[in-house]
């Protein structure tokens, strides 16, 4: 089985990074990043309305590289927007990525 990939490159956020400017990713399975900055960080899932479905935890406080294991029931259903939650007080910064799809 060939699995597909989206690569995404850096960007910095205080709130919410949406991953290839909120785009929708078929059948998404892990997401992977290499965060520059501390601090602690979720997945976001969203529908194809906007509304987040899924609050995917991360490790907390780790520089380097984070993975997010989407939960197969959620993976299989569709269409989804992804994007990353800062739940620090500072800013986030994300040097690149990778979103495995099934």
């Amino acid at each position: 089985m060939v699995t597909e990939k989206y690569e995404f490159g850096s960007g910095s956020f205080q709130r919410v990074l949406w991953l290839n400017r909120g785009q929708l990713f078929r059948r998404p399975e892990v997401v992977s990043a290499e965060f520059t900055t501390p601090g602690e960080a979720s997945l976001l899932m969203a529908n194809v309305n906007g509304k987040v479905t899924t609050d995917v935890p991360g490790s907390t406080d780790a520089v380097g590289w984070r993975t997010f294991h989407i939960p197969s029931s959620d993976a299989h259903l569709g269409e989804y927007k992804l994007g990353f939650a800062n739940r620090s007080e500072a800013e986030m910064k994300v040097r690149q990525g990778v979103v495995r799809l099934l």
